[in-house]
């Protein structure tokens, strides 16, 4: 299991390490829960993997808004044109990430053109 993360880590992905081992260590948990497993292998390997180091995102100053509106609205020459919509939607409402990720369509009025998030879910 550490040979292959570590090969994650190589690329430099060290939070994808990290979350990998989450991952592990959920599947033997459940392994032990149901009988399957007799030790959880990944606790074993806390503090073996290279710390990772959050950074916050840089943020995008009023001069390199048009270029970057630009790009998104070019982004599925390259990528996905679901990407792009979600890009745009994101850069026209200032909402978080994951407030559009978990988006039901009924919390959308279109009658009424609001889209209201739960605060269960704005927090």
């Amino acid at each position: 299991m550490l040979r292959a993360i570590r090969k994650i880590e190589a690329r430099g992905a060290f939070d994808l390490a990290h979350r990998v081992l989450q991952v592990c260590g959920q599947v033997f948990r459940y392994g032990i829960a149901i009988g399957g497993c007799a030790r959880n292998l990944s606790a074993e390997l806390c503090g073996a993997l290279t710390p990772h180091v959050k950074k916050h995102q840089a943020a995008v100053r009023a001069a390199e808004l048009p270029e970057l509106l630009r790009a998104i609205a070019k982004y599925n020459e390259v990528g996905d044109k679901q990407t792009r919509l979600a890009l745009q939607l994101l850069a026209q409402t200032f909402i978080r990430t994951n407030e559009l990720i978990g988006a039901k369509w009924v919390e959308f009025d279109s009658d009424k053109a609001l889209w209201i998030i739960p605060a269960e879910r704005s927090a």
